[in-house]
């Protein structure tokens, strides 16, 4: 006979408390579907026959570690000590440190990197919209092809020391953000899809690298590009912050194969309000990179005002000289580009806590955050009712929601042993701390 066991959302009510989006058992059934077994086999690795804790369950202190904000030692304790209350049912820190170990110690960092884009670009391509073309084996969104952002971004950490790959490349460095000028952070760049339409539907990653101190912005890129190229995308528009409107990098990108190269190409680029720039606002006009130098670069360059919280301001941008671009297009692209921003904010409510000294390992954790983060926008996409996107599907509810179940799962395997042993039903409720069916004096 199956166990007896509180549903969960009985046993969080209390903490399910935000606005109501899709309903609890919908986002759990995303959750069951989703989730799979090749997601485990992906990020934790195949076990041997003698192990005592399957990948699956590895995986589960991994994921809960995520969703808590919490260290993998500290979700592994409270699963074990609050929700199994017993050992056996989920392995200790330790056991997730070794396998963490057995699957990554060997691994090189760009390894580690690929291997994570590969992981979500697989979850990416159960959406709908994202289809293949007949003719020709390559991705496309709704027969237009994809737009694609890439955007830097750092990330504070506190170690003794700097960190280094295994080629001797420097990983850490003082932040250049304005919050973390001084501090040691890492920095790495993202590719995500962004959708051509002005729906709020949120960007989806599909590209991770971690950036070493020297790397040019067009070796970003071209790791970047790596990364995507294995999805097979047809990339319609390539969009990204300043960081990118280089020469180095618009010099990469207009002599790739025409198969290959993005159709249009938009990056903004530095405005000084003291230089003499060849165009008025508003105009597209001919621009060099490097102005003045032999290696001086033509590309097209344009001014626009854009309104901001602050006032207007005015903004430069580069585009390739292969596509033309109108100014409302511009502003248009910059508006659906920024929500980029947004991944790097909300994967932090995803971070899992270390003090590994294991540079490959820690990169391999935070690669998992993005997981976890690009799971919950494709769960907002999934409950779109129509055309119409809804934007109240809170991503600590869900996060809340996705804990609760990964608690009932434990439950319910050791009710399933301990029916197995002979108990009761009200032994078994008595055992993992939920109501008895029954009150008497036998219990």
């Amino acid at each position: 006979m199956p166990p007896v066991v509180t549903k969960i959302s009985e046993l969080k009510k209390e903490q399910v408390d935000d606005e109501p989006f899709a309903s609890d058992s919908d986002a759990i059934e995303f959750i069951k579907e989703i989730i799979n077994i090749k997601d485990a086999m992906s990020w934790i690795g195949t076990r041997s026959s003698d192990a005592f804790y399957k990948s699956q369950k590895v995986f589960r202190v991994l994921t809960y570690a995520g969703l808590d904000q919490t260290s993998i030692k500290d979700a592994s304790g409270y699963l074990v000590d609050d929700i199994s209350k017993t050992h056996g049912q989920t392995p200790s820190d330790d056991t997730v440190y070794r396998t963490l170990e057995e699957k990554y110690g060997t691994m090189s960092r760009e390894e580690i990197e690929d291997m994570a884009a590969a992981i979500m670009q697989s979850k990416v391509e159960s959406l709908p919209e994202i289809k293949r073309a007949r003719k020709r084996n390559r991705i496309l969104l709704e027969g237009i092809g994809l737009e694609i952002s890439i955007d830097p971004h750092e990330e504070r950490c506190y170690p003794d020391k700097h960190f280094f790959d295994e080629e001797g490349k420097q990983l850490t460095m003082l932040g250049q953000l304005k919050e973390n000028r001084g501090r040691k952070v890492f920095r790495y760049s993202t590719a995500a899809i962004v959708w051509p339409d002005e729906e709020p539907r949120p960007p989806l990653t599909i590209g991770i690298v971690l950036i070493h101190k020297g790397q040019s912005r067009s070796e970003i890129l071209k790791r970047l590009m790596y990364q995507i190229e294995k999805m097979e995308i047809k990339i319609n528009l390539l969009s990204g912050d300043g960081e990118f409107g280089s020469k180095g990098v618009m010099q990469y990108l207009d002599n790739l194969p025409k198969s290959k190269r993005p159709k249009k190409v938009l990056f903004r680029g530095k405005y000084f309000k003291s230089k003499d720039y060849p165009g008025e606002i508003g105009q597209r006009f001919p621009y060099d990179l490097n102005e003045g130098t032999k290696n001086a670069y033509r590309v097209e360059g344009y001014l626009i005002e854009q309104k901001t919280p602050e006032g207007t301001e005015t903004r430069f941008f580069i585009s390739s000289k292969h596509y033309h671009f109108t100014t409302s297009e511009i502003e248009k692209i910059y508006k659906r580009r920024f929500r980029i921003e947004n991944t790097f904010r909300h994967t932090r409510v995803c971070k899992i806590r270390t003090t590994m000294k294991s540079i490959v390992k820690r990169i391999a954790l935070w690669a998992f955050c993005h997981y976890l983060e690009l799971l919950w926008e494709i769960y907002r996409i999934y409950n779109q009712i129509g055309t119409d996107y809804d934007y109240n599907l809170r991503q600590k509810r869900f996060v809340k929601l996705w804990r609760s179940y990964l608690e009932q799962q434990i439950r319910n395997e050791k009710a399933v042993y301990l029916l197995k042993t002979g108990k009761t039903k009200n032994q078994v409720l008595r055992k993992l701390g939920l109501p008895m069916l029954i009150c008497c004096k036998d219990g």
